[in-house]
């Protein structure tokens, strides 16, 4: 009876478990993709200033002069993120205004006296391509990643954004060139 029993152990072990999923570029992506569609992965693109999704805007008041003022553009939720392995491309809604303060916290998307208002291209595009080979470093804090000098990812959970970070660690390191090296 011992040897029947560790037969069929050995049987269910064989036949019925379930292996892990393969970590490959493909499945980091997938993964990426599945926190983009099912768990409201947003990105706040750095914008150089040590400012996430903020920026000058230009315009004209009904005078012509010219006037501008700051603005944020709030998170851009994403929708897909896609890319062959070292090249990955952050999709957002492409049907978002920013918003336009005035300098005293007023929203002056609606506003009739200002005309031909410009923003840098990061707040009207929708997608962010970035090569892994060329990220410095990748931080995680709380619910938030950020790949250094690129974006920052918020997501609902601290638990997702270290299984986040750890799938952007894998993609920057599948295209790390220096690798091959050793050092």
């Amino acid at each position: 009876m011992n040897k029947v029993a560790i037969n069929c152990a050995a049987l269910i072990l064989a036949c019925g478990s379930t292996q892990a999923a393969e970590q490959t570029p493909e499945n980091a992506y997938r993964f990426l993709n599945v926190l983009a569609t099912e768990h409201g992965l947003e990105l706040f693109q750095d914008t150089g200033d040590g400012t996430y999704n903020q920026g000058w805007w230009n315009g004209k008041d009904r005078d012509g002069y010219t006037v501008n003022g700051r603005f944020t553009a709030g998170a851009f939720k994403l929708v897909s993120v896609e890319g062959p392995a070292c090249r990955a491309t952050f999709k957002w809604e492409k049907d978002r205004t920013p918003l336009i303060d005035n300098g005293m916290g007023v929203d002056m998307r609606n506003a009739q006296t200002i005309t031909g208002i410009s923003f840098p291209a990061f707040a009207t595009s929708s997608e962010l391509v970035v090569d892994w080979s060329k990220v410095p470093a990748i931080r995680n804090y709380s619910n938030e990643v950020t790949l250094v000098g690129l974006a920052k990812l918020r997501l609902p959970t601290p638990e997702l954004a270290t299984r986040l970070q750890y799938a952007m660690e894998f993609l920057r390191n599948a295209c790390d060139k220096t690798a091959a090296t050793g050092f």
